[in-house]
């Protein structure tokens, strides 16, 4: 690459992607496989960028915003699915699809025609209110799309489901009155979530059908922002590979260097002690300190727990 942040070539790239089309191409071609390793549906079709790390960061979540300058909102989001508020908010028994009408009509007059479903909050929270519901309604779509005014209580409603499937809803501004470009921005990037629990990130960069040259320029872009994001940088990054849906995963990097080459940052331990009340005496208060002693204190009495 140009960008000295990083130390993968576009030659080597290059050649993965390739490679990844080939697989595509040959398995599609054969007619008389028994299992498939691509299926014919749009999502099997995206292309993902895997990123295995020296270090897990020691952070609970972070997501990580890449725009990628080839970006195609048809197949790159995938099944969009917009949640929206209702019309009649005090009455519990008003028709939900009076809502979800409404609100097709106003994407249909903003000349919208990249979301797959409408849902209203109360037609979510009744009709997907049991667990095996709102797991087929995740697993449905690929991107959620919200009312900001909503987005609190979406996220309570759907659960852990768009959290283990990283599809957390993107929010929107409804009332807007670009509403097309309002739409388009919360569309135009994928996310990455990088999470302490795991040393492998991914992170969607396209589709099959995307000319190899738009797909590297994704590639590029998108490995540059995650070493900028990822605590102890480029330095941190183990692996690269590619890979669709269901094909085996390509590499085009590896890195050779030890973990022990990687500083990340370690939470600091206080070294003052922390002082509150004590419930259980009267006018009493308690330090606590970093080595986990107590020290009750009193108005003129101190002694160690």
């Amino acid at each position: 690459m140009a960008d000295s942040r990083v130390d993968v070539s576009k030659v080597q790239i290059s050649e993965a992607v390739l490679a990844l089309k080939k697989v595509e191409k040959l398995w599609k071609e054969n007619e008389n496989r028994k299992t498939k390793l691509l299926e014919d549906d749009e999502h099997s079709k995206k292309v993902f960028l895997q990123i295995g790390l020296k270090k897990i960061p020691e952070i609970k979540s972070k997501a990580v915003k890449i725009y990628l300058p080839h970006w195609n909102l048809e197949n790159g989001v995938g099944e969009v699915c917009l949640i929206t508020g209702d019309l009649d908010k005090k009455n519990p028994r008003a028709d939900p699809e009076e809502t979800v009408r409404h609100y097709k009509e106003l994407l249909e007059k903003h000349e919208i025609t990249c979301i797959s479903a409408v849902i209203s909050l109360r037609e979510l929270n009744t009709d997907y209110k049991e667990y095996e519901a709102r797991r087929k309604l995740c697993n449905a779509y690929d991107t959620f799309l919200t009312d900001r005014k909503i987005l609190a209580s979406v996220n309570a409603a759907l659960g852990k489901f768009v959290y283990a499937n990283n599809k957390i809803p993107r929010r929107i501004n409804i009332n807007s009155k670009n509403l097309k470009k309002e739409i388009t921005n919360a569309l135009a990037y994928c996310i990455c979530f990088v999470q302490g629990k795991g040393s492998d990130c991914t992170v969607c960069v396209g589709h099959i059908s995307q000319p190899k040259t738009e797909l590297v320029k994704n590639i590029i872009t998108a490995v540059e922002k995650f070493s900028d994001s990822v605590q102890g940088g480029w330095r941190n990054i183990k692996t690269l590979h590619i890979k669709c849906a269901k094909s085996l995963a390509i590499p085009f990097y590896v890195s050779l260097e030890s973990p022990n080459e990687v500083d990340l940052p370690t939470s600091v331990v206080p070294n003052e002690p922390i002082e509150d009340e004590l419930t259980t005496l009267t006018n009493g208060r308690v330090k606590v300190y970093p080595d986990g002693e107590v020290e009750v204190v009193e108005s003129n009495k101190k002694e160690l727990i």
